[in-house]
């Protein structure tokens, strides 16, 4: 596979890769993986964890939610070819959701683990991500969806060779700031007809945009029935992915990279039986005279059978406050969603 990769990501998708990556490759490889950030210095945790650490010249910070496509193209194919990366991948902070880094890697000649970027610019918004499915009879949501609607996140993995794996499909619980609250299996909610119905709208919105690797695509379920809309396309894996995972023992996120080397996946995606939830724990920035910077003083995760704790963040380590930043994913996983 790669030799040199580089991670545009200080959040917790950053420590996630690492470990994926030491999971796929023999010691006697010599593959490093490279943390490229900017602004401030990475959390402890990650300088450890990282073959090379990497400071970027540039004002805006890699992977930060408050400057969504602002970095720039020409230093980050510069930086890409001082670490002499050969390729490159995001996570799913801010920099996943738009085209620049994969521009960048296009003109130096990295590859990028996830679609083209002229894929990730089509699904960008939901003004050009209509522009770009019209005539395909699939409707896209506008705004926020009615709140009796069941939002839900249909998992897709596709190969160069445009086999399509329908992964897992996800329901969201969200929070009163959009974000997912709780991310449970669907199929412990949602009829076999409905999950069909997702699964072949998600399909049919990747293939009409050209997306490759791993891909998310957010669904609006209408309540009294009828086709479900589509309320956002990403080229990238989702904290949910760990919905997925539990249920399949699969590790994504090293399917993912191993898909943007050249492999082919089966002609069918391992079943899936039982039922998951996962929640991320987040840094609260709206509680009063938060500061800016806090330092993780105590972290423990359950070490019980069914459950499993993602980690974002090792103790010692500081974070910022402002972002309401991610600490741990905790997931579970049973028979069925008493259980």
């Amino acid at each position: 596979m790669f030799e040199r990769v580089a991670i545009v990501e200080t959040g917790g998708a950053a420590a996630r890769g690492v470990r994926s990556i030491g999971a796929i490759r023999p010691a006697d490889t010599g593959r490093r993986t490279v943390l490229l950030y900017a602004g401030g210095t990475p959390r402890a945790s990650l300088r450890r964890a990282y073959d090379e650490v990497v400071a970027v010249p540039s004002p805006e910070r890699l992977g930060a939610a408050d400057t969504p496509g602002a970095l720039d193209a020409d230093l980050l194919a510069t930086c890409l070819a001082r670490v002499a990366a050969d390729a490159v991948w995001v996570g799913w902070g801010a920099p996943a959701d738009h085209a620049t880094i994969a521009r960048a890697c296009e003109g130096a000649g990295v590859t990028f683990v996830g679609p083209s970027a002229a894929a990730l610019a089509s699904s960008s918004d939901p003004a050009t991500l209509t522009a770009h499915l019209s005539g395909t009879g699939l409707d896209v949501v506008h705004g926020t969806p009615p709140d009796a609607d069941t939002i839900v996140e249909v998992q897709l993995l596709i190969d160069h060779a445009a086999t399509i794996w329908v992964i897992g499909t996800v329901l969201h619980e969200l929070d009163d700031t959009g974000r997912p609250l709780l991310s449970w299996s669907a199929s412990a909610h949602l009829t076999p007809e409905v999950l069909d119905r997702c699964g072949a709208t998600a399909v049919a919105a990747a293939k009409a945009l050209g997306l490759a690797g791993a891909v998310a695509v957010e669904l609006s379920v209408p309540s009294a029935g009828g086709p479900p809309g589509i309320t956002r396309v990403r080229g990238h894996l989702t904290p949910a992915h760990l919905v997925t995972e539990l249920l399949t023992e699969l590790d994504l996120v090293a399917l993912q990279l191993e898909l943007a080397g050249g492999a082919l996946l089966g002609q069918q995606p391992p079943p899936v039986t039982g039922a998951a939830v996962c929640a991320t724990l987040r840094v609260d920035e709206r509680a009063p005279s938060t500061p800016a910077i806090t330092t993780v003083r105590h972290l423990r995760t359950p070490f019980h059978p069914g459950f499993r704790g993602e980690r974002w963040v090792e103790e010692g380590d500081e974070v910022p406050t402002a972002l309401g930043t991610g600490l741990l994913t905790l997931g579970a996983v049973g028979r069925d969603r008493v259980h």
